[in-house]
């Protein structure tokens, strides 16, 4: 409050001095006079109370700001071996993704790595011949998981590990607790998580209540990844999600898991929102799709917090190509090791070879079909020749690979020196390569023939 000490415009700055005088309950106010103008000096409760204000003003305007920024996310990237993102990786109490490639790229891209209790049982079941060459960071828990010799393996090894009792919590979400310093001190922008969905549910929504908690603990995006989903908490605000429609357009959903949103607003989706109200017992956005093959990016406003599911595509891919790659490599390795039968290394190549063409032709045919009309999608459904050809190729080739491993077994020598050697690791994956599609003819038949006596019996 000030006046000018002479005019018409307010009262003589003698008398505002004295006001302010009388308004003071800590003592005296003293008057500074700066010209013409009169400023009197707050008290220490004023100073303290316009402190606060100001607090309260730019805290407002943080949280402003932070609504009305976009939030980027790129959670595929990550998964890939050619980023540069800084990343952590922590192991839940589940098995290790089937996917030992995708594994292999997170291990080696984390410059954090945290097993979570009996997490570490599985990254040392996992790795027998070459523990040493996967040592975690960090150990934490309340160790009611983790096996005895794998806790003294690890603690022989000089690997940090840190005992977390409190039950209050969840061992995910203590492991943030123990682990946000070094998150910090490496400028970490995102955490992987593998191991978050397992078989049982009440664990699954543990996992997502740790990344409520989560925002609490640090800045960096947590990403929780499994064999076939990746799911992450989205914030109140506006979010720009970056997607591949060529792999990852098979669904992805938004599950209002914590509380009603009452304001949600999409772009890129088949089925967008337009600031509808997703809330559980109501609607909710599942198996929702992209809006076309050419979609990369999804634009998510909210009002509040939201989890984001979508396919592993890059996981899917992997298990899709998994065993044509291990066709390949164990053939081309024992290429001149199996004598006996000298085709069988060449049968898993070419094999292996061929079955990754016709995957990937697959793979684009499915994503090219996905969003055309009914009755095109219908007309795609009768292939064209090359997928003929290459289906009456390997049926052909499966057949002679049948007569080249079968005629072998229990003819053949595992000495290197004998003219009749062939190395029992490339005999025995094509073995049972071959064997395995015989067991699952024969499974299929049998439950079809199941359902088949049923649906008779039931009928009568």
């Amino acid at each position: 409050m000030f006046a000018e000490s002479s005019g018409t415009n307010g009262p003589p700055s003698e008398l505002l001095c004295e006001f302010q005088h009388q308004r003071a309950t800590n003592g005296p106010t003293i008057c500074q006079h700066w010209g013409n103008v009169v400023l009197p000096t707050p008290t220490v409760d004023q100073q303290t109370d316009n402190l606060q204000r100001w607090a309260t003003l730019w805290a407002f305007k943080g949280v402003f700001h932070l609504k009305n920024m976009t939030h980027q996310w790129n959670p595929l990237q990550y998964l890939k071996s050619e980023s540069d993102d800084k990343l952590a990786l922590i192991l839940l109490n589940q098995p290790l993704p089937t996917d030992r490639k995708l594994f292999t790229v997170l291990w080696s891209k984390a410059l954090l790595k945290v097993a979570v209790d009996g997490g570490a049982n599985h990254l040392y079941n996992t790795h027998i011949h070459n523990r040493e060459k996967y040592l975690p960071d960090l150990i934490t828990g309340d160790f009611d998981s983790i096996q005895h010799e794998v806790k003294s393996y690890y603690e022989e090894q000089n690997v940090e590990i840190v005992e977390t009792p409190d039950q209050n919590f969840t061992d995910f979400t203590k492991a943030l607790k123990v682990a946000s310093d070094k998150i910090k001190e490496k400028e970490i922008k995102c955490i992987i998580v593998l191991g978050s969905f397992g078989d049982r549910l009440d664990h699954m929504f543990a996992n997502i209540n740790s990344l409520y908690e989560a925002s609490e603990i640090t800045d960096a995006q947590i990403i929780l990844v499994s064999d076939d989903t990746v799911a992450f908490l989205l914030q109140p605000g506006h979010h720009s999600i970056s997607v591949d429609p060529r792999a990852c357009g098979e669904w992805c959903g938004l599950i209002p898991v914590g509380e009603p949103c009452n304001s949600v607003t999409t772009t890129g989706l088949k089925w967008n929102l337009d600031k509808q109200r997703l809330k559980f017992g109501d609607l909710i956005s599942s198996s929702n799709t992209l809006e076309s093959e050419s979609t990369d990016i999804v634009t998510v406003e909210i009002d509040a917090a939201l989890l984001w599911t979508m396919v592993g595509c890059t996981v899917c891919l992997g298990l899709l190509l998994a065993l044509p790659i291990a066709m390949i490599v164990i053939g081309s390795m024992y290429i001149h090791d199996c004598p006996a039968e000298r085709y069988i290394p060449i049968y898993l190549i070419v094999a292996g070879s061929v079955g990754i063409i016709a995957n990937l032709m697959g793979l684009g045919k499915k994503a090219k079909n996905r969003n055309e009309p009914e009755e095109e999608q219908q007309e795609n459904v009768k292939g064209n020749p090359l997928d003929y050809i290459i289906n009456c190729f390997l049926l052909a080739w499966f057949i002679a690979g049948n007569v080249w491993v079968y005629r072998t077994h229990g003819h053949f020598s595992t000495h290197p020196t004998h003219t009749d050697f062939c190395h029992p690791t490339v005999y025995w994956f094509a073995f049972w390569v071959i064997t395995s599609t015989y067991i699952l003819i024969g499974v299929i038949c049998l439950f079809v023939c199941v359902i088949g006596c049923f649906a008779a019996f039931t009928s009568d």
